[in-house]
């Protein structure tokens, strides 16, 4: 496994590789790695401590690429190379310095701006900094810049279409595609519904515009007759940016005539004249006698960030033939480029940022590919499938010691009498928290205690299943031996954004397998076991909160499965998603018959020494897990003999029968 690993990476061009016991190890051909070299030599504009984020809005000539929208772009772009499993410490550290600068910025930066175009550049790189760091102050800065320039410059004006800027009545196709973009990235991020509708009308309006021309490509922009401005060779970036808001359409809506659209339009540019007749992507500038502008410099390189973006059939291909021409006709030794792809180099002068960071916005996006190639590997998903049939050594010992652990826990063991009667639990949303809740269950079954149904969102609706489908055992093994698994796979889970779309997918299969394997289980489940998922059955309303109580079908229970801690998941022709969305707020589904009294148990409430912020994205290893599993009979014990969680007094609760659970947060009478 080891070897096909390496041989994966040494052939993705990565500077570092990995050895037998997967430590990351300095390679030899580092320096000769062309993202490396780019990197190095764009970091020497943003590491000039007196080109800081401060004086960058007040004087752009002190930002990184001498233009405050450029800056923003530079952001995203060295934010998404720090995503990636090749990337070195020493590069992730720097660009994760690099963004904590940034958090100097407030939204009154965004609300004077007039440049709606510049503010959104900024909230997709803002979004790309959330994803690296995880920190709410960034997604926070993204929605409160995207909400202001759309509820102040969204106008009546050729039929609707955002303002490119405050004090100007020009409508161009940039802002608007930024906006279309930006709109579904935040939805992607928020799960907000409002973003997806603004997402849908602003490129409704857009394809109706005429800004898309007979060619098929799009053109600048309207005139003040609202016609679209004719353009002898449109610019690329207005065709890269417009790809991912299309192909993010189609992915949150499921209407292929989103995804159309994008084929479409990726087939224009390869048949026009911003390909040359060898595939390499060029500028119209790059003709002229004058060169490029400072900005017409970059624009080819948000075109390949967003055509990698989009995933589209033939984009890996077309991206790998234009780097092959930068790296060999259009750089020197020391790693600068020029701005024209096809060569030959010349020096470009005050261009000179810009052209390194549209270098590095290709380099950064092949390489983004060859790593998406690799999660993709069949090899990660075999060693999965195997670990669910037949556990690893470690994995299967670990479960065998809680086990043990629990049994001596409780023997002899005396009970708080509340917790004699009857009672149903509900536990949080919480990712792979959800160790906590198993431990607690380990011992409640052990004390062969009343509790009669079980409900959950998310992590907490996935061990409630599991646990009634397969059991303690073998549940307690498959999340042991996903720790096994990651241990294994540094580079497949070297990151949050990675490591929570690969266990988006494994867990699919895991619940796929579940449901298969002891179908002859699931109706026992019937009334017992309640799944919250939020969902729709049209785009454009509000998700509602669906409890699903009923398991008829391996495929069906699967589904619901995945829809209660889901990103995005179709069950039963409804777009459903996460059930914590709207299982109140503390995204516990309570009980609303008031039947009996609710054992309430809130992941959200686990902190200490565990590495519980990462193992709620799904980051952790197998001792993280043990460890989390080990707390939740501690704590239970606790709560059992005293009433209270002495750590958090809000982490284990019972919620009394007549207690108002109509929002679902339990308000004793």
């Amino acid at each position: 496994m080891v070897s096909r690993l390496l041989a994966l990476v040494l052939c993705a061009s990565l500077c570092y590789y990995v050895d037998a016991q997967g430590e990351k190890t300095s390679s030899s051909s580092s320096s000769s790695s062309p993202l490396s070299t780019s990197f190095e030599a764009l970091s020497g504009f943003f590491s000039d401590p007196l080109r800081n984020p401060d004086s960058c809005f007040l004087s752009p000539r002190l930002c990184p690429c001498q233009t405050w929208w450029e800056s923003a772009m530079l952001l995203e772009e060295i934010a998404a190379y720090s995503l990636l499993p090749s990337t070195p410490e020493a590069d992730k550290k720097l660009v994760h310095d690099t963004i904590q600068r940034y958090k100097t910025y407030t939204n009154a930066i965004f609300d004077v701006s007039n440049s709606n175009d510049d503010v959104l550049w900024w909230v997709l790189a803002f979004e790309k900094s959330y994803e690296v760091t995880q920190d709410p102050h960034f997604l926070s800065l993204a929605e409160h810049s995207f909400n202001h320039v759309y509820t102040r410059d969204w106008t009546s004006t050729c039929q609707g279409g955002l303002l490119w800027a405050h004090d100007k009545s020009y409508k161009n196709a940039i802002t608007n595609e930024l906006l279309v973009t930006a709109a579904t990235t935040l939805h992607a991020a928020t799960g907000n519904e409002t973003y997806l509708g603004i997402a849908v009308k602003a490129y409704s309006w857009f394809s109706q515009s005429g800004m898309v021309d007979e060619r098929g490509l799009v053109v600048d922009g309207l005139d003040d007759d609202c016609g679209a401005v004719p353009q002898k060779l449109p610019w690329t970036y207005n065709q890269g940016v417009l790809l991912s808001g299309l192909t993010k359409l189609y992915a949150a809506t499921g209407d292929a005539k989103y995804q159309e659209a994008a084929e479409n339009l990726f087939s224009a540019v390869k048949a026009s004249d911003l390909v040359t007749e060898d595939g390499i992507l060029v500028e119209s500038c790059e003709s002229d006698d004058s060169g490029c502008s400072h900005d017409g410099a970059v624009f080819k390189g948000i075109f390949a960030r967003h055509l990698q973006y989009a995933g589209l059939a033939g984009g890996d291909e077309f991206l790998d033939t234009c780097a092959a021409s930068l790296v060999e006709k259009d750089t020197v030794g020391d790693g600068k480029v020029g701005v024209a792809w096809t060569g030959p180099y010349e020096d470009p002068g005050e261009n000179e940022c810009v052209a390194q960071l549209s270098a590095f916005s290709l380099l950064n996006a092949v390489e983004r590919s060859k790593a998406a190639a690799l999660l993709k590997s069949d090899q990660i998903d075999e060693t999965w499938s195997t670990y669910l049939e037949e556990p690893p050594e470690k994995a299967a010992s670990l479960a065998e010691k809680l086990a043990s652990r629990a049994d001596d826990l409780t023997r002899g063991m005396l009970v708080n009498s509340r917790l004699l009667s009857p009672f149903d639990v509900v536990c949080s949303g919480g990712g792979d928290l959800n160790a906590y809740y198993i431990g607690a269950e380990m011992i409640i079954k052990r004390l062969r205690l009343p509790e009669r149904r079980h409900r959950g969102a998310s992590a907490g609706g996935w061990m409630s299943l599991e646990l009634a489908l397969k059991k303690e055992q073998i549940t307690l093994e498959n999340y042991l031996s996903y720790g096994v698994l990651q241990e294994e796979n540094p580079l497949h889970f070297s990151n949050i954004a990675f490591t929570v779309n690969l266990q988006d997918h494994h867990w699919r299969m895991m619940g796929d397998w579940q449901s298969s394997k002891w179908e002859e289980n699931l109706s026992s489940m019937d009334n017992k076991v309640f799944l919250a998922l939020s969902c729709k059955e049209h785009w454009w309303q509000s998700k509602s909160l669906l409890i699903v109580s009923e398991y008829t079908s391996p495929e069906q229970a699967s589904s619901a499965f995945i829809g209660t801690g889901a990103i995005s998941e179709e069950y039963e022709g409804m777009s459903c998603s996460d059930g914590s969305e709207n299982s109140g707020k503390d995204m516990t589904p309570l009980f609303q018959d008031n039947k009996r009294q609710q054992l309430v148990i809130n992941l959200m409430k686990v902190e200490g020494k565990v590495k519980t912020a990462q193992m709620g994205f799904g980051k952790y290893t197998s001792d993280d897990y043990a460890s989390l599993v080990q707390r939740g009979q501690d704590e239970m014990i606790e709560f059992l003999q005293s009433g209270v969680v002495s750590r958090d007094s809000k982490a284990i609760t019972l919620c009394d029968v007549g207690s108002d659970v109509s929002t679902n947060v339990c308000r004793q009478k």
